[in-house]
């Protein structure tokens, strides 16, 4: 049941993509254009794009798993990437209010989360797909607020679809014999 769940998902995810999310804006789109656009939008769209494609081709996840050492950092670069461009286009803006800041800290704790339980379990772990989906949470959540007055059904599709491969992830790191929490060794 968890690989057609992750599958589900990678499909909602396709299709999030290229149907209208606000204002008659496919996130497909954000892949061209301006440079800032591209770092904040597009990489996280391409993010997810990987995700899918690795989650619905059983050789191109086998291929990513197979080459960990060069796509963990590859993915971990990425992540801090998307992170400062956040951070920086809204430390930029002239309009720093206090709502907007604090959906962008919520957005950036839930991403840093992700990445903490993808990397929670050490190199024997395939942590990629957590990290792809940390990395897109970031504009997944502010978008989603930003627009929420002007959302179409394409929004809601990637939102679902976003959400539910969360969710399958996390439920498959949980059954996977290690509680689904972060370990902390506390000094006795």
């Amino acid at each position: 049941m968890g690989d057609s769940l992750r599958r589900l998902a990678s499909v909602l995810l396709l299709i999030g993509l290229v149907t209208p999310y606000s204002c008659d804006v496919r996130p497909i789109s954000t892949l061209r254009g301006e440079w800032a656009g591209v770092l904040a939008a597009g990489i996280p769209v391409l993010c997810l794009l990987i995700y899918a494609v690795q989650a619905l081709v059983g050789p191109v996840a086998a291929f990513m798993r197979a080459r960990r050492r060069v796509f963990q950092p590859l993915f971990l670069a990425v992540l801090l990437v998307v992170t400062v461009v956040w951070i920086i286009s809204q430390v930029l803006e002239d309009t720093q209010h206090p709502v907007v800041l604090a959906v962008l800290a919520g957005s950036l704790l839930w991403s840093g989360t992700l990445f903490a339980f993808a990397l929670r379990r050490g190199k024997r772990e395939y942590p990629f797909p957590l990290l792809l989906l940390a990395t897109a949470g970031i504009p997944v959540i502010n978008y989603f607020y930003w627009e929420y007055d002007r959302l179409k059904y394409g929004a809601w599709i990637l939102t679902a679809g976003y959400a539910l491969a969360v969710f399958e992830e996390l439920r498959e790191r949980s059954r996977s014999g290690e509680p689904a929490r972060i370990h902390h060794s506390l000094p006795e």
